[in-house]
C-alpha cells in the first residue's frame, strides 16, 4: 500500500510539472557551484542513507544525482561526509571538462561545494585519520586529496539554503518549490519572476523552443486565433440579428398593406357582385 501511495504521488508530481523546464541565463559571470546533502538512515530495510548533489551553472542545474549510499553510515556526519566525497569526484571531472572547453574562466579556480554539516566539512579538511572515520572505505577520503590539490573547496551553507535538500528526502511544498526554482526549473508558461534583460531574452527563446517541441502555437498566434474566432462569432451574431430584424420588418409591411387595401379588394357579396 505504501508503494502504491508513492506511485500516485509521483504521477501527481509529473502531472503538476509537465510544463517545467530548465531555464538557463541571467548570470553575470559563469561560475560552477555545487551543493551536497545527505539524509541519514532513510532506508528502514538496510539502514543506508540517501545522498544527493547538484551542480549549477548559468542559473540552472547541469548535473545532479540522488542515490542510496553503498555503505551504512553510523552517524549523520558520516553520511554527509560520504555524500560530499561523491560530489567531489563529480566536481573534479566537471572542472577538468570545462577547463578543456575554455569557455568558463572561473573553472581554473577551486570548485566550491556547499555542505550544511560542519562535522563533514571539518573531516574533509582534516588530513589526518580520525578514529571515528577509520571504518570508512578509503575511496571516500579522496575529497581530502582534491581539497589539498586545489581542485575543490568545501564551504558551509545554511540548511534552508541547501539546494540539494530535495534530492535526499521529501520536503514541504513551499520549500521544495524554493529549491526547485534555485535549480532553474521553472514553468515556461506562467513565469512570475522578472530577471535581467539577458535572462528574460534567454527565457523567451526557451519558451519558443519548448513550444516548437510540444507543437504549441505561440502566444501571439494563439491570441490572434482567439481574437479571430471571437470576431467571427460576433459577425455571425450580428448577421442573425439583422436577418431577424428584416423578417420582422417584412411581416409588419405585409400587415400594413392588407390593412390599407380598398374594401372592394377585401370583400364581395354572396352572389359574386361587387359592393358599390
Amino acid at each position: 500500500m505504501e508503494h502504491w501511495t508513492a506511485v500516485k504521488n509521483i504521477l501527481k508530481y509529473l502531472k503538476r510539472t509537465k510544463d517545467m523546464f530548465l531555464c538557463y541565463g541571467g548570470d553575470q559571470e559563469l561560475v560552477v557551484t555545487s551543493y551536497t546533502d545527505a539524509s541519514w538512515n532513510t532506508d528502514p530495510d538496510d539502514s543506508k542513507s540517501q545522498s544527493g548533489y547538484v551542480f549549477i551553472l548559468n542559473g540552472a542545474a547541469v548535473s545532479w544525482c540522488s542515490s542510496k549510499q553503498c555503505t551504512v553510515a553510523k552517524s549523520s556526519t558520516e553520511s554527509e561526509y560520504i555524500a560530499a566525497s561523491e560530489a567531489s569526484s563529480e566536481a573534479v571531472w566537471m572542472k577538468r571538462f570545462i577547463v578543456e572547453l575554455g569557455v568558463v574562466p572561473s573553472a581554473l579556480d577551486p570548485l566550491v561545494i556547499y555542505c550544511d554539516n560542519m562535522g563533514a566539512i571539518a573531516n574533509a579538511q582534516e588530513p589526518r585519520s580520525h578514529k571515528k572515520l577509520k571504518h570508512i572505505k578509503l575511496r571516500f577520503h579522496s575529497i581530502r586529496e582534491y581539497i589539498e590539490d586545489g581542485e575543490v573547496k568545501i564551504c558551509k551553507v545554511h540548511t534552508d539554503l541547501n539546494v540539494a535538500d530535495p534530492l535526499t528526502k521529501a520536503l514541504p511544498r513551499a520549500k521544495h518549490d524554493q529549491h526547485q526554482n534555485a535549480m532553474g526549473v521553472r514553468n515556461l508558461f506562467s513565469m512570475q519572476r522578472t530577471p535581467s534583460l539577458i535572462g528574460r531574452k534567454n527565457e523567451l527563446v526557451a519558451q519558443q523552443a519548448a513550444r516548437r517541441l510540444l507543437q504549441l502555437p505561440s502566444p501571439d498566434r494563439r491570441a490572434h486565433e482567439e481574437a479571430g474566432e471571437a470576431e467571427l462569432g460576433r459577425q455571425e451574431h450580428r448577421r442573425r440579428q439583422q436577418a431577424n430584424h428584416e423578417a420582422r420588418d417584412a411581416g409588419r409591411l405585409e400587415a400594413r398593406t392588407w390593412s390599407n387595401a380598398p374594401s372592394a379588394l377585401c370583400g364581395s357579396s354572396g352572389r359574386g357582385e361587387s359592393v358599390p
